[in-house]
């Protein structure tokens, strides 16, 4: 298969205080338009207390179903809702797409995307559940926890 996800740069995510997502959570990072199954998960949902992480973002080099990302990045593939937020929120107006896995509100995992509108000046945020048979498009962004290749996955 090659390589399917190159490294692109670590992000040092802050800690976050225990929260409620709400549309002003998402609007302060530059969240503008959700479709309905993000907005279903990730509304009013509760995220704990998280510390200080390092993440990483990678670059999806060819077109992947989300189980074949699952299946490279093991156990760090999962982000909380906070450290995405605080991704975007530091990443607005880039041309990338940013995509992550978070446990919504069913606490099923969710592959989310969201990419900037350059007219309206804000992101767009999608989610599909991982059981479907979706995937994720080479040349965008995936944001996971660091990954040490010699660590086990």
């Amino acid at each position: 298969m090659g390589q399917v996800l190159s490294f692109v740069r670590d992000f040092s995510a802050p800690a976050h205080p225990a929260v409620t997502t709400s549309l002003k959570f998402w609007e302060d990072c530059g969240v503008r338009w959700m479709e309905k199954c993000f907005e279903n998960q990730f509304l009013n949902l509760e995220v704990p207390l998280i510390k200080t992480e390092v993440l990483s973002i990678k670059k999806i080099e060819q077109d992947l179903l989300d189980t074949q990302i699952l299946l490279e990045l093991g156990k760090h593939a999962e982000i909380s809702a906070s450290h995405y937020r605080e991704i975007l929120d530091k990443n607005r107006g880039t041309e990338k797409v940013f995509i992550a896995y978070l446990r919504g509100v069913n606490k099923n995992l969710c592959s989310v995307s969201a990419h900037w509108e350059h007219c309206q000046k804000n992101f767009s945020v999608a989610a599909h559940f991982v059981t479907e048979t979706e995937g994720c498009y080479a040349g965008n962004m995936l944001v996971s926890r660091m990954h040490n290749n010699e660590e086990e996955k």
